[in-house]
């Protein structure tokens, strides 16, 4: 199975807003938790395997309108990020991106090696059986800890829920726009 990358992946336009196609526009890689110190960093709790996104220089969109920043400085602090985002001067000001998402646009995430995918990329791919029996599309990416589980809901609404392993996701082909799966049999 190919490598993923680890981005949050949804159809709920709180994640992600898909102008046509299932093409995200904004993918959430994290959440501001509280101010910090008294020069208006803020303490970011990243979503994604790299701190890419929050290195200075970079654009960040925050919030349910997607308020466009500028990272002005970042640095690491244990599991999570400090940031100081360009315009913010005091912890007041931090205090009110408090608890709001922070997105990037998917035009600026890295290009990825061949056979690589984003996760937001698998939002609207078709899903068949290894036998070729269309079992739906996929909807959302939802975050186990142990491993993703892959939402698909059929034509008629139905959902099923396929673990993101070897033995049940046979192959990905995001250009085809198409997954092909071994569901799991239970006794």
């Amino acid at each position: 199975m190919s490598p993923v990358r680890n981005t949050k992946a949804s159809r709920k336009k709180s994640d992600t807003v898909s102008p046509d196609k299932g093409e995200s526009v904004f993918i959430l890689v994290g959440k501001i938790r509280r101010p910090h110190g008294v020069m208006g960093e803020i303490l970011l709790q990243p979503y994604s395997e790299t701190d890419e996104h929050f290195m200075t220089g970079k654009v960040v969109y925050i919030g349910k309108d997607y308020q466009a920043f500028t990272i002005e400085s970042s640095r690491n602090a244990d599991a999570f990020r400090l940031i100081h985002l360009k315009g913010v001067s005091s912890p007041e000001e931090a205090g009110l991106f408090r608890n709001k998402d922070v997105y990037v646009s998917s035009a600026s995430l890295p290009p990825l090696a061949d056979g690589e995918y984003y996760k937001y990329q698998l939002i609207g791919l078709s899903v068949e059986d290894e036998k070729g029996t269309k079992i739906g599309v996929i909807n959302e990416v939802i975050f186990t800890g142990a491993n993703d589980v892959y939402s698909v809901i059929s034509a008629e609404g139905q959902e099923t829920l396929l673990p993101a392993i070897p033995s049940v996701i046979l192959s990905i082909d995001i250009n085809q726009k198409m997954m092909i799966v071994r569901p799991q049999e239970w006794l």
